[in-house]
Formats: C-alpha cells, structure tokens, sequence
C-alpha cells in the first residue's frame, strides 16, 4: 500500500490482527491520542517502516505476538506513559528483528509464552539471521515473572538486564 501515517483517535479501543502488516511506506504511527487502546493485535505493524512508537496513557493490556515483528526501522519504543494500564501482556516475538539498543518495558507484567509446548522459544528481541546484533540494555520494572526461554536469543551485545520485582527471574 502507499500509506504513509497512521494516527489513531481516542475512540480506538482494538488495532487487529495483521491491521496494518507488510505496509513498506508506513514510516509513522501516532497513538497518543488513543487513549482507550486496549489492544494491539498479533502482527498489526510487522513488516512496516515506522522508527517509533509511544503507547499511549490508558488501559492497554496486550500487545500481541510479533506485533512489530521485522519492523527494520523501529529503534525507539517508549512505554513511559503506561502508569494506567492494568498491566500489559506482551506476546511472544512482539519485537523480535527490531534494531532496538535499549528499553525499558513500563507496565509490562506478563510474556505470553507457547503453553503446553515445553521449551519452545518465546524471542521477544530475537535476532533476525540476516540482522546484527543491536540490543544492549533491557530493563523490566513491573515484571513479576521467569522470562521465557529465548527472549533474547542471538542477542550477543547485551549487556545489561534489570528484574526489578522481587520473584522475576531469568528462563532456567
């Protein structure tokens, strides 16, 4: 498609599944006056060309596997402004392909993992094949969890990775 920008309205409460997937030309989405986003489907900006995104105030709970899953541009993800979200479940490979250097995952207090499949990899920042190794620091203040395995697999500069909540703790 030719579509370039996405801004959402406060009305918006859901962006489905695969919404607005493989759009090259979309470089730009502005969510922050979507203040009654719940949730971001699976897939909803992978392929695309946006640089950033700031989720916005409001209750969003789920964003969803592989939501911006090969989005090639996208290096800056802000989660700053999620204070009243009651909590954000991020699927698995939500950013996996990303060229993002550091983050802080706000409000981010449950990784959607493949249930009954024992040790399947859930890569939230996996590295693509064809991609160098960007990711460096990680930090997870609300996540009261074990992170699932692969989280970050192929990730061979990071450096740093903060658990702050007292029972969160690496796959082991």
């Amino acid at each position: 498609t030719n579509l370039e920008s996405v801004t959402l309205s406060t009305n918006c409460k859901s962006i489905g599944k695969k919404a607005f997937a493989n759009s090259s030309k979309l470089n730009s989405i502005d969510l922050n006056y979507a203040t009654m986003l719940e949730k971001i489907g699976d897939g909803a900006f992978a392929n695309t060309g946006i640089s950033s995104v700031t989720f916005p105030s409001g209750p969003l709970s789920e964003i969803g596997s592989g939501a911006f899953f090969r989005c090639s541009n996208l290096s800056n993800v802000d989660f700053s402004n999620t204070a009243e979200s009651p909590g954000i479940k991020l699927g698995c490979y939500a950013f996996s392909g990303c060229p993002i250097e550091s983050i802080s995952l706000d409000n981010v207090t449950a990784i959607h993992s493949h249930s009954g499949t024992g040790n399947a990899q859930c890569g939230i920042f996996t590295k693509q094949e064809d991609q160098n190794s960007v990711l460096k620091q990680v930090t997870f203040p609300s996540y009261n969890g074990t992170l699932p395995y692969g989280t970050f697999a192929g990730n061979n500069n990071l450096e740093y990775v903060r658990l702050d909540k007292p029972n969160a703790t690496p796959y082991d």
